[in-house]
């Protein structure tokens, strides 16, 4: 792999995880519809001239929000944001639904990104509070041509519980030689763009497909793939929440 195709895996998957997220912003929401809420989200975050982040309950998280956002326009010029509610969940929580689409070209190289994250919030005395991610995955290649993927891995699993992560090929790719490689990644890894080296194996075609376990408390796991074929590069994260009982999985 070169080099800038690494140094942009890094920053732009860390980019992904910690900026796309909402999880730790407190809207204000006195007297507004959810839909109302996502809309004003949306439209500060696809502002690139002078975004207004003024839905933050502290200058320290607008300031820091709108660094990441310069930030990531500039690996991302013409990024844009979806948000939009989803159904009420059982416990009465809303979902907040946040998808990410960017491409970059270069003198060698075209980058696309696809990310889509799940939140489901409560909103309380005008502010969102609490909040849990449901689930999260991005989908970064670089090359002349696109290569299909499809993330056969559970959003949520039990603890302690054996489930498949599998990266599926869409086209097959004849006698092109392709190598892969998944690893599991943690929260400090992201925030300091230091990933463990992915070690790429020969494929034998198809993806790739691997049985792993759970761990035996609840939180989550985070993998990070990727795949490297003729064409260029493919880099996959997917965030597995791990619960104590099948009560938790349902929506």
């Amino acid at each position: 792999m070169r080099t800038t195709n690494k140094y942009l895996f890094k920053v732009v998957i860390a980019s992904i995880i910690g900026f796309t997220s909402l999880s730790n912003i407190k809207v204000l929401a006195d007297g507004i519809e959810i839909q109302s809420l996502s809309n004003q989200i949306e439209e500060s975050l696809n502002s690139s001239k002078n975004p207004q982040f003024n839905f933050l309950d502290s200058k320290v998280k607008n300031q820091a929000l709108y660094a990441n956002h310069k930030n990531f326009l500039s690996i991302f010029p013409n990024a844009k944001w979806s948000i939009y509610p989803s159904q009420e969940l059982k416990d009465g929580r809303r979902m907040l639904i946040v998808s990410i689409n960017g491409t970059k070209q270069t003198k060698s190289h075209n980058y696309t990104l696809v990310a889509r994250q799940k939140l489901a919030i409560d909103i309380t005395k005008g502010k969102i509070g609490s909040n849990e991610l449901m689930s999260e995955y991005s989908i970064f290649t670089s090359g002349a041509k696109a290569l299909p993927v499809r993330l056969n891995i559970p959003d949520v699993v039990l603890t302690g519980s054996r489930y498949d992560v599998d990266i599926v090929l869409e086209k097959p790719l004849g006698n092109s030689v392709i190598a892969g490689g998944l690893i599991n990644i943690n929260n400090d890894n992201v925030l300091n763009s230091s990933f463990p080296k992915i070690d790429l194996q020969p494929m034998g075609g198809g993806g790739i497909f691997k049985s792993v376990q759970a761990p035996l408390k609840p939180g989550s796991q985070r993998w990070a793939a990727l795949l490297a074929h003729p064409d260029g590069l493919v880099a996959i994260t997917k965030l597995v929440r791990i619960v104590n009982n099948k009560s938790e999985m349902g929506l």
